[in-house]
């Protein structure tokens, strides 16, 4: 198929073969996955990466499928893989140097939790994955890495279809500038190398549009069973499969309008079908082929058993949050999947994750410019885009667009065009990146869940295929923007490598960079608990400057031990809330002055009981009417210890204290954060944790002194 516009190599010099071939494109990807790799490398792991690893583990040995079911069982098995390998890869290595080959393998080897333990029987998967990574004695870096270098590596895959497709459409020129882009955004230089399932959904989201359109111009063996295998593969990756339907249907639509006959090639059965009604039902049977191969891989990837547990016992082994519980919602949605169910058309564990996801896709609290929601914002996501995207892409998207006005305007003039305009021909070809964003765009802007930039990963690789048509530059005139062209290029090259290794907290220059991410959003967009290594880099750094330094106080947000990094009371470091996982509880920690240093999701309260801006009728009266905490103000001065302190709220609260400790020690951090958020940090470590150093009076007016003024107003003492 020939590129909708003229990008042919200006010459055909073995040098530009080689810059807009093959070789380059290696080059490329290998510098991409480099860039990945490396730059998380020296991360603690995000929020969601435990139970991602923990649950393809899961998959894999015990083919149980209780944890994590509702991100997609193919990610995590993919990023599980070496883990689960290391052993018998082992034992390989073991048993050829015992016959004498000269092998000498030393792979680590790695512990799962017995299924002994309560919190496997009832589906703990934080439970699970804290006591996998934390308290076994496994090598969580090495787990990191490895599981991160597999989907850095699927991300490959990414990147050659973004490449093929552009240089389909546009050229071999077009095809490099997409591929450039991809090979430096920071978007999949952040996502595409992190054990989640996000970087699977939009490679195979991009693979599936592709395969439907692909099929509705031939029905083969390759279009039918492959198409059905890439679908299959985007249902085994996340439960946004359910938006190939409308885009099937816009394909359809637009497939429908062309005349062209739709050929098959089945073994020796080849021919071509006419008529609308023929097409219509042909197609209509080849999808219905293609589900049952769906069905058929996720039976497959569930190993073709109903039940999610390996040993299903009543009463034994029960979901920490049950299906009943999942289902206890009104929507088609929620009658598809309990029909479904009752019907074991597919396995429990996929209609579980299916459930949960819809579930608490309902109400979710999202964080926004400073403002908090549980039901979302309409602007989320286009906000986000748009201080999140380089700006450099969007510049050229408008040399792409420009490029192709001037194509058709040359190719009208020169009627080159035949019986179809340039435009219609244009998006006919582009017709499956058109569904995705028409599709995508309005689905996630409804959507109540806005935690994090992330969720717009599908709509990239269509936006890096379609800039592709700057290309045309290559050979239009004037040839001032073919420099303007390499220039754009280069800046956008260059900017990714200054920002490594923090891609997660990138922002673009439109809010001032990553400097100010954290007025505007927080979470898996800027900070999803991967500096734990940052910090205690820091810390050491500020101890060596300064041995008195201190004391420090850590309010973490992530699922990462402090302790595994050294982060602990030898290195004068104190815990304040949240407290994740098995972490040892510390509540009411005494507030001394000193280094405060806090997450920027923690800092905006996203995840606590107490959300929001701090309210005088609100919050500020629960807080004064709770008579402890004048006493506590008094410990803090006396230099009580955690001994006397937990004395003195057993005492006041009896056999609630611990409950009621966690609620206190929950609204103190907010008030704290509040009023710190009203100010700059002293300092930002890799952009995601806040830096504060506090004084006496400031903390008094902080923690302590009433207030007279609430909401997003200076908090004044009396």
């Amino acid at each position: 198929m020939n590129a909708i516009s003229p990008v042919a190599n200006p010459t055909d010099s073995a040098w530009q073969r080689w810059c807009l071939g093959w070789p380059a494109a290696a080059v490329l990807l290998g510098g991409f996955w480099v860039m990945g790799v490396t730059a998380w490398s020296g991360k603690s792991m995000t929020y969601d990466e435990m139970v991602h690893i923990t649950g393809g583990t899961s998959y894999w040995l015990a083919n149980d499928y209780r944890i994590h079911s509702e991100n997609g069982n193919l990610p995590q098995r993919w990023a599980a893989l070496p883990i689960c390998l290391s052993a018998p890869v082992q034992r390989a290595a073991d048993w050829a140097n015992d016959v004498g080959l000269p092998i000498s393998v030393r792979l680590p080897q790695f512990r799962f939790p017995s299924h002994d333990e309560g919190f496997w029987h009832t589906a703990n998967d934080w439970a699970v994955g804290q006591h996998f990574f934390h308290y076994l004695d496994n090598d969580v870096d090495a787990m990191l890495l490895s599981a991160r270098a597999m989907i850095c590596a699927a991300a490959l895959v990414m990147g050659v279809l973004v490449w093929r497709w552009s240089r389909r459409l546009f050229g071999a020129a077009g095809g490099m500038i997409s591929l450039i882009l991809f090979c430096f955004s920071p978007t999949f230089l952040a996502h595409g190398a992190i054990a989640t399932s996000d970087l699977f959904s939009a490679l195979f989201m991009l693979a599936s549009i592709g395969a439907l359109w692909a099929l509705m111009h031939r029905i083969s063996l390759l279009t039918l069973v492959g198409g059905g295998l890439v679908i299959g593969g985007l249902a085994l990756s996340k439960m946004s499969v359910v938006l190939v339907v409308p885009m099937g249907l816009i394909l359809l639509g637009v497939r429908l309008l062309s005349s062209q006959p739709l050929a098959f090639a089945i073994g020796p059965w080849r021919g071509l079908i006419r008529g609308r009604a023929l097409r219509i039902a042909s197609l209509v049977g080849a999808v219905v082929i293609q589900m049952a191969i769906v069905v058929l891989l996720i039976w497959t990837a569930f190993g073709f058993r109903f039940s999610m547990f390996d040993d299903p016992q009543p009463g034994l082994n029960v979901m920490l949050e049950p299906m009943e519980q999942m289902l206890d919602y009104e929507g088609v949605t929620r009658d598809v999947i309990a029909y479904t169910l009752d019907h074991r058309l597919l396995p429990e564990g996929y209609l579980y994750g299916m459930a949960h996801t819809f579930k608490h896709a309902i109400e979710r609290p999202g964080f926004l410019a400073g403002e908090l929601s549980l039901s979302g914002f309409r602007m989320f996501f286009p906000v986000a885009f748009a201080i999140k995207t380089p700006l450099t892409l969007m510049v050229l998207l408008v040399l792409a667009l420009i490029a192709a006005m001037r194509v058709w305007r040359r190719d009208k003039r020169g009627a080159t065009t035949g019986n179809w305009p340039f435009v219609a021909r244009a998006f006919y070809r582009t017709a499956p990146l058109w569904a995705l964003l028409i599709v995508y765009w309005p689905v996630a802007i409804m959507s109540h869940m806005n935690i994090g930039h992330r969720h717009l990963l599908p709509t990239y690789p269509v936006l890096f295929v379609l800039a592709g048509a700057a290309g045309a530059w290559v050979v239009l005139r004037p040839l001032a923007i073919r420099r303007v062209l390499m220039l754009v290029v280069g800046l956008f090259v260059a900017e990714s490598i200054v920002t490594w290794p923090d891609y997660l907290a990138y922002f673009n220059q439109l809010i001032g960079g990553p400097r100010y991410g954290y007025r505007y959003l927080a979470d898996s967009s800027l900070d999803w608990g991967q500096d734990l290594p940052g910090f205690k880099r820091w810390l050491d750094m500020r101890r060596e400057e300064t041995p008195n330094f201190g004391p420090v106080y850590l309010s973490y947000f992530g699922a990462g031990n402090p302790l595994y990094y050294g982060i602990d009371d030898e290195a004068g470091v104190r815990r304040l809330p949240p407290y994740i996982g098995l972490d040892e509880d510390r509540f009411l920690e005494p507030l001394e002055p000193g280094v405060y240093c806090i997450s920027a999701t923690q800092i905006h309260g996203i995840y606590t009981d107490a959300r929001g801006s701090w309210e005088l009728g609100l919050h500020e009266k629960h807080y004064q009417s709770e008579k402890i905490m004048s006493v506590l103000r008094d410990a803090d001065a006396a230099g009580w210890d955690r001994r006397q302190r937990y004395a003195l709220l057993h005492q006041q609260y009896a056999d609630e204290w611990i409950e009621k400790s966690q609620a206190l020690d929950s609204f103190r951090m907010h008030r704290l954060s509040r009023y710190l958020l009203q100010r700059e940090p002293e300092e930002l470590i890799n952009y995601s944790i806040l830096v504060y150093y506090v004084g006496t009076e400031e903390l008094n007016r902080a923690v302590w002194q009433p207030m007279i003024q609430g909401i997003d107003d200076p908090i004044l003492p009396r």
